[in-house]
């Protein structure tokens, strides 16, 4: 996915960061497992952030373990049970939705590179997808409505919003059977707004290629594009609420983290960013 959602290891207090590299370390595990290399290269902070927040909502502890690192055998690491059914959903998730990237980098570019990604993947995602089945069927469906709001010009700004969120639902909803039906209700709601966030602040990062490259970005939908750091900011508040109001029974410290802390940073400086992008770009249209 897009690495929005980077944690801060080194300002984390240590307890924390075990906390967080049980999840990433086990998920690594896990994806080596089923998926070899491929289930590596398909380890991302996205589902890694999304797992912890559906852990920290279930009612049970969560026992550290510690053995060798799947990458660097002599390396001793922290990991959750990576055999449990969070886990094994979390990988097949973490492959199929990074192949559909791929999908999606080859009708954006067209390479021959991402091409050959997409050979390489296919035989593993189409497992996960199987393994997945309807939940499968779910992201594809809401990619595919995503994909022709996109090359619609009668789309609206809101409804590409809209479609997105609903795609960072499906994802998160295979992993919730687990959870209590008020935090199953919330956790939905954050992944919804998060799923916008993530678009937007991509929208954000990648504008100006886009537009020098001739590709879509959302942010050419809006009348006025100082309007976007707003709406960014909106949902930044938006998911902290929606954080606020869950019953967290574990890592109450790191869900903040990452969907409060590290949001807003992510915001600010994203936002920062393309203000400063838009204005080298005005300057050199007026000189």
């Amino acid at each position: 996915m897009f690495g929005y959602l980077k944690p801060k290891l080194k300002t984390l207090p240590k307890e924390q960061k075990e906390s967080y590299r049980a999840v990433y370390c086990g998920l690594c595990h896990i994806l080596k497992k089923k998926s070899g290399c491929v289930g590596l290269s398909s380890l991302n902070y996205e589902l890694t952030a999304l797992l912890i927040l559906v852990l920290s909502l279930e009612d049970k502890p969560l026992k550290i373990f510690h053995g060798a690192c799947s990458i660097s055998p002599f390396l001793r690491v922290p990991y959750l049970d990576y055999f449990s059914l969070e886990f094994e959903i979390a990988a097949d998730l973490s492959v199929y939705t990074v192949s559909c990237k791929i999908k999606d980098n080859i009708v954006d570019e067209g390479r021959t590179k991402w091409k050959i990604v997409s050979t390489i993947y296919k035989k593993k995602a189409d497992s996960a997808a199987m393994r997945l089945n309807q939940c499968a069927e779910s992201i594809e469906n809401a990619l595919a409505h995503y994909y022709s709001l996109e090359q619609s010009e009668s789309a609206e700004f809101e409804e590409l919003l809209d479609a997105n969120g609903y795609l960072l639902q499906s994802l998160l909803y295979p992993l919730i059977s687990n959870i209590e039906e008020k935090n199953k209700n919330s956790a939905l709601e954050v992944a919804k707004l998060l799923g916008k966030w993530i678009y937007l602040i991509d929208a954000c990062d990648d504008y100006q290629e886009d537009i020098l490259n001739d590709r879509f970005n959302p942010i050419t939908k809006l009348k006025n594009k100082a309007q976007i750091s707003e709406i960014i900011n909106e949902l930044a508040f938006n998911i902290q609420t929606e954080i606020q109001s869950l019953r967290i029974y574990n890592n109450d410290f790191l869900v903040h983290h990452l969907f409060v802390e590290i949001v807003y940073e992510t915001s600010n400086r994203i936002i920062q960013k393309y203000q400063e992008e838009e204005d080298r770009s005005g300057k050199c249209i007026y000189n």
